[in-house]
């Protein structure tokens, strides 16, 4: 499995404090079935002051660090950032750290609450700009909790949607997990990652979420979710992305999705 999304640069933001922690997770994640992992600490968050140059050594000196302890992990760069109007500038500037670091895919946060205002003039201009918007765990956003077909409008406009695994286990919260169920339900959950900030809590993972997704949708979607789309993302190849189903905030999910969701 690939994992796109995670926070085990030690020392760079609100992930992993030190070394010792960054290789206790890469080991959690190799023992889970992870190959490779991208290293995405927050970008543009107004707290972390997280560089490219940051970021692009961070990911050597951890991969360095894994070779020497004889951890089958391969560590590629990419960064969480968080929405921000100057994004095509700091893009075009060479500010920014995209998946793989080529310039095709990028991971983009929203607040924890809301969809700023112009969200989708902004994911617009990154498309026809070359970049392909990700959008992060939007199961986990409160907005979009109260109106999941939002999600279907930016899964139509090419916007990809990564949802985070312990959401749809249920490790997050009930609210996350009923709504990655509809995002599921409606063929939105384009890949699935850890989003992992510790060796405990918020571990990495996928493998649970893996199983989840094959029992209720099929191996194949399961596949997809977390190998063969990050696999694409990952050497900026395009994606074919599933025609979703229409979704509304009152959507009744089958008998499977009201079990899984419980």
């Amino acid at each position: 499995m690939i994992d796109i999304h995670s926070h085990i640069l030690p020392g760079v933001d609100d992930g992993a404090p030190d070394v010792e922690t960054s290789l206790e997770m890469c080991k959690i994640a190799v023992n889970d079935g992870v190959t490779t992992m991208a290293a995405t600490p927050h970008m543009l968050d107004g707290i972390h002051n997280v560089t490219r140059e940051t970021i692009i050594s961070g990911v050597a000196d951890l991969q360095k660090r894994l070779d020497e302890n004889n951890i089958q992990l391969n560590v590629v760069p990419g960064a969480d950032i968080h929405i921000n109007v100057d994004f095509i500038n700091l893009y075009k500037s060479g500010s920014l750290v995209t998946l793989n670091d080529n310039g095709k895919y990028a991971l983009i946060e929203f607040p924890p609450s809301t969809i700023p205002h112009k969200s989708d003039e902004f994911l617009f201009s990154m498309q026809i700009n070359g970049v392909v918007p990700i959008i992060t765990h939007p199961e986990r956003n409160q907005s979009i909790q109260r109106h999941p077909e939002q999600a279907v409008k930016w899964a139509e406009s090419g916007n990809i949607i990564q949802v985070t695994a312990a959401s749809i286990t249920g490790e997050l919260g009930k609210e996350a997990k009923d709504c990655s169920m509809k995002l599921l339900e409606a063929g939105l959950v384009h890949v699935i990652a850890s989003d992992a900030h510790s060796a405990t809590w918020r571990a990495p993972g996928l493998s649970a979420a893996r199983k989840i997704i094959a029992d209720i949708i099929s191996e194949e979607e399961a596949e997809l979710a977390t190998q063969l789309r990050p696999e694409s993302i990952i050497n900026g190849f395009p994606i074919d992305l599933p025609e979703p189903k229409k979704l509304t905030a009152t959507t009744n999910k089958h008998w499977f999705f009201k079990w899984f969701s419980k």
